[in-house]
């Protein structure tokens, strides 16, 4: 979320700037370059950080995983193979 609140800010200094300057040609292209990064921002972060889950414990003979307000309880005699991915972000697929 860091990222569109940069984003935000670039947007709104470039708003302030135009309207003390009276100068609207670069404005155009501020907002159209923001949110073109926002839309790509949000693809890339769909893909890499979005499926995360907030929260997964070891408590002895299960897992308990929580996303947003639902919790799961995964028992660890389920659980079939494990791997993990380093790249971009490490992760553990179950």
């Amino acid at each position: 979320m860091i990222w569109f609140g940069i984003l935000a800010v670039i947007a709104v200094v470039a708003l302030v700037e135009t309207v003390v300057t009276h100068e609207y040609k670069p404005l155009v292209f501020i907002l159209i370059g923001t949110a073109i990064m926002g839309i790509i921002g949000h693809f890339v972060m769909g893909k890499l950080v979005f499926d995360l889950m907030d929260e997964v414990r070891d408590a002895d003979s299960e897992l308990p995983v929580r996303n947003r307000d639902e919790e799961a309880h995964i028992p660890l005699a389920n659980i079939v193979n494990v791997s993990y991915a380093d790249y971009p972000i490490l992760r553990a697929l179950l």
